[in-house]
């Protein structure tokens, strides 16, 4: 789950924490499974599976990278994963290559092609977006990160050709 550990420094706290319940009301916080990684925040946090590989999917804004070596973007970003409990490799981080996408989810459709489905936060003018946007293909990438397997990924989010 997304949560800000309770160390290190003010506006890089980002993590991706574990809570554990036998019973779905009463939970035990366990220890985080990825901390002080230089982010402010990993919001909306998944974990992909494809070809037998594992991909941690979430989102944040360009200021909350303090990460030496990763852009400061705001959008939906992936990074490698050795397992869904990790260990996850942030520093290889990488935003999906989409302008304007927040608080994406990668689900997989009837022909099992993975989609980013995101929030359309930057419309086609630069104005503030405010609907949910196409389903845009992505794919595993060599360096165990998700992109976009279109040529104009945008035009497919924000309704244009395919």
């Amino acid at each position: 789950m997304t949560a800000q550990s309770a160390t290190g420094p003010e506006g890089q706290r980002g993590c991706i924490a574990t809570a554990v319940s036998a019973d779905l009301t009463s939970w035990t916080i366990e220890p985080p499974l990825a901390e002080h990684v230089g982010l402010a925040q990993l919001e909306v946090l998944q974990i992909v599976e494809e070809s037998e590989r594992f991909v941690v999917v979430f989102c944040l804004t360009g200021s909350d990278v303090h990460a030496p070596g990763l852009p400061q973007m705001t959008g939906t970003w992936t990074a490698p994963a050795d397992s869904p409990s990790g260990p996850f490799h942030i520093d290889r981080a990488e935003p999906i290559d989409l302008i304007g996408n927040y608080a994406g989810r990668i689900v997989r459709d009837r022909q099992g092609t993975l989609n980013l489905m995101a929030f359309v936060d930057v419309d086609a003018d630069g104005g503030f977006g405010g609907w949910i946007g196409n389903p845009v293909p992505v794919a595993l990438t060599d360096r165990g990160t998700l992109q976009p397997a279109v040529a104009d990924p945008r035009s497919v989010f924000l309704g244009g050709a395919s």
